[in-house]
């Protein structure tokens, strides 16, 4: 798994937006210990909150969603996914939810980006579709579903939430600092990495300093 200091500037990027208050903090900046609580529990608590019909589940300085953090965790009979990673016993410390929030990042295309196979605009998008509050950095088609269930195109413009108009989404920053913040990333690898620095430095490019 990628080491989520390789990653860091663009997790502190999104972890500003999606929780200004930090770590142990819920939807709506409702203080909550999780440091101390373990998975399990805070899945517990998340699903009484959903009893509840509470606006949002979301917890943590990026604003895992119940089906999110559960989905990380448990398969669908709910056993175990990922054991060694993320242990239903470990406490959800902030280690711990750099450590979630890289593996969102990797489903999303990360070690394809720092291997240079994809470009930055297109990771850009798919961590626009993890995180509502990130923008779209540039206009995109995607496809929704109607009130009766039918399939329509809906156009979307740079700067706009991946899921604008869905249950008040919206994106919460400039799609330009987004983007250099991701681009960020890729310098990130060569900075931790000794062999890529030397590479690098004589690379005209960064993917050919992958080589």
């Amino acid at each position: 798994m990628t080491e989520s200091s390789k990653v860091k500037p663009l997790l502190d990027f999104i972890g500003k937006v999606e929780s200004s208050k930090g770590y142990n903090y819920e939807y709506g900046n409702k203080k909550l210990d999780l440091s101390n609580m373990t998975i399990k529990e805070v899945l517990e608590h998340q699903e009484k909150r959903r009893r509840e019909n509470v606006t949002s589940s979301a917890v943590g300085r990026y604003q895992f969603i119940y089906k999110t953090l559960r989905d990380l965790v448990l398969t669908e009979s709910g056993k175990e996914k990922n054991p060694k990673d993320l242990p239903l016993d470990a406490k959800f410390t902030p280690e711990l939810q750099d450590k979630a929030a890289t593996i969102l990042l990797q489903r999303r295309g990360l070690d394809q980006y720092l291997a240079g196979t994809i470009s930055p605009e297109v990771f850009s998008k798919e961590i626009a579709k993890e995180w509502a509050s990130m923008p779209l950095i540039e206009d995109t088609t995607v496809s929704r579903k109607n009130k009766e269930g039918q399939d329509v195109q809906v156009d979307l413009k740079k700067g706009q939430s991946y899921y604008s108009g869905v249950a008040g989404n919206k994106s919460l920053v400039n799609p330009d600092e987004f983007l250099d913040a991701v681009k960020k990333t890729q310098l990130q690898k060569i900075q931790v990495d000794p062999e890529l620095s030397k590479k690098a430095a004589a690379a005209r490019t960064f993917v050919e300093a992958l080589k």
